[in-house]
């Protein structure tokens, strides 16, 4: 029980007090779940965003100078982008806009 108790204060002295980080997440993901198309992304975004934001809450909430919660940060947006490279309809802008049809970048 010792050790856990160490664990959490020195977590919280990264990520802040956790009644702060919790009441600061649960704020941005209200905000993002009142959002018409929330109801439009599947479950791998959704989750993807929930986790930012506990990670955004993190970092606003503790040591905002901890790269790890960045790192964080952009690997749930790279699963996001690792899905929309096969999903049909998906676009992104390089040099020019491409959409995936059938299974073909066009």
């Amino acid at each position: 029980m010792d050790n856990i108790k160490e664990i959490l204060k020195d977590r919280g002295s990264i990520y802040g007090d956790y009644q702060d980080v919790s009441r600061v997440s649960q704020h941005l993901k209200s905000t993002m779940r009142s959002v018409e198309n929330w109801a439009s992304l599947d479950n791998q975004k959704k989750e993807s965003f929930e986790m930012i934001a506990n990670k955004i809450a993190r970092i606003l909430c503790g040591d905002p100078k901890y790269i790890d919660n960045y790192r964080d940060i952009i690997g749930y947006i790279q699963l996001i982008i690792d899905s929309l490279s096969y999903t049909d309809g998906a676009s992104d802008v390089v040099v020019s806009k491409k959409t995936r049809v059938k299974g073909v970048w066009q």
